[in-house]
């Protein structure tokens, strides 16, 4: 009941029409979410929810380890797939980033999750979930990303934050 979404648009973008080390973001999710978790994942691509052919409705959850080049379609059926109630995993701070037209989704995407980028990371720090949080439920849970990241802010007051890097900055929300 989970999915992995391989962006097409955005694999074919990168050097090497994808044989670069963007690729290695689908693997780890495939790894995390089949293997390591159990729930084996299928992969849907970016168009096949365009065309009509996958329906995100039938899976609870989507995981995005890689998307920054997509269609204003598929941004769309992102944006109802959510608000009927299923959960988007975006790892890719990258993610929807570039319209596949040259034009960036600016407001489209950071409407859509409730954050912005505000600058990089200088380094990969711990971050710890916040207690009383609504997905995990033990907050002593510290993890650390391989990667720097992004710095985030919340643009709305819709938005949780599950957990936080030392400073008190989010690191999930």
């Amino acid at each position: 009941d989970c999915a992995i979404l391989f962006s097409s648009n955005s694999t074919y973008a990168t050097l090497w029409g994808g044989l670069s080390d963007d690729n290695d973001r689908i693997i780890s999710a495939y790894t995390v979410a089949g293997p390591c978790l159990r729930s084996w994942s299928q992969f849907v691509s970016d168009r096949q929810i365009e065309r009509g052919e996958r329906d995100l409705n039938d899976y609870k959850v989507l995981y995005v380890p890689y998307n920054a080049y997509a269609t204003p379609e598929l941004l769309d059926k992102l944006k109802e797939y959510a608000r009927g109630g299923g959960a988007v995993i975006c790892t890719d701070t990258d993610a929807f980033t570039w319209n596949i037209n040259g034009e960036t989704f600016g407001d489209a995407w950071t409407g859509f999750v409730g954050v912005r980028k505000t600058g990089d990371r200088e380094s990969p720090a711990e971050m710890r979930f916040v207690a009383g949080n609504s997905i995990f439920s033990e907050p002593s849970l510290a993890i650390t990303p391989l990667v720097a990241g992004s710095r985030i802010e919340p643009v709305s007051r819709n938005v949780e934050i599950l957990a936080v890097f030392d400073d008190g900055t989010p690191g999930i929300t």
